[in-house]
């Protein structure tokens, strides 16, 4: 449990934590081993966002792409908790390397953004939205605070545009995690942003 600051977060201590530990443990347990109640919960959690549109892909949290009109709930405090969390880690990378150059934030990507199909599909669905919003917001924060950058989408898309080859997915279902091209270009370029950091050293 944490609190945005002025430069990062503070550690909140959480009164009887240790007492319920146990009984956390216990219940996830359950839930683990018991189809019914997972089951159960899915639908709990369809219910609870039936009058929300689903923004994005399985597992990401709705604010990615933006809050036309208010639709989402803490909007403002969700993307506050994670900018003041890269600040936090910023300044204890500084604190424990006495270099502002030792943390290098990288953006990773979606479907949505870098295969050019699923982008268009998206946009005219969603014209209210922005695909990159979140890399938007990201790279504004960090370059506002002085902390290194890189976006992976900008190739992505092109190679996506050059070939006709999907970055994410595998056995025909072009979304989700990386696939192979997807690793194998996302470290040869994140290795040349370290790389350039490492000669500015």
């Amino acid at each position: 449990y944490v609190m945005p600051t002025d430069n990062g977060v503070t550690v909140l201590p959480v009164e009887g934590f240790k007492r319920t530990t146990w009984f956390r443990i216990f219940v996830d347990s359950i839930m683990y081993h018991s189809s019914l109640l997972q089951r159960i919960h899915d639908a709990r959690k369809a219910i609870i966002h039936r009058n929300m549109d689903n923004f994005g892909e399985a597992g990401l949290w709705e604010g990615v792409f933006g809050n036309p009109a208010g639709a989402v709930r803490n909007f403002d405090e969700m993307w506050s908790l994670t900018e003041k969390l890269v600040l936090q880690l910023y300044h204890e990378v500084i604190s424990d390397t006495g270099r502002s150059d030792g943390l290098l934030m990288v953006c990773l990507t979606e479907s949505v953004q870098v295969h050019r199909v699923h982008r268009n599909q998206f946009l005219a669905n969603y014209p209210h939205l922005d695909p990159d919003y979140a890399e938007k917001r990201i790279r504004a924060f960090c370059i506002t605070n002085g902390i290194p950058f890189f976006a992976l989408s900008p190739d992505f898309l092109n190679f996506n545009d050059k070939t006709g080859k999907p970055l994410h997915g595998f056995h025909g279902i072009d979304n989700g995690h990386f696939n192979w091209d997807g690793h194998r270009m996302a470290a040869e370029a994140i290795a040349v942003q370290i790389n350039i950091l490492l000669q500015n050293k």
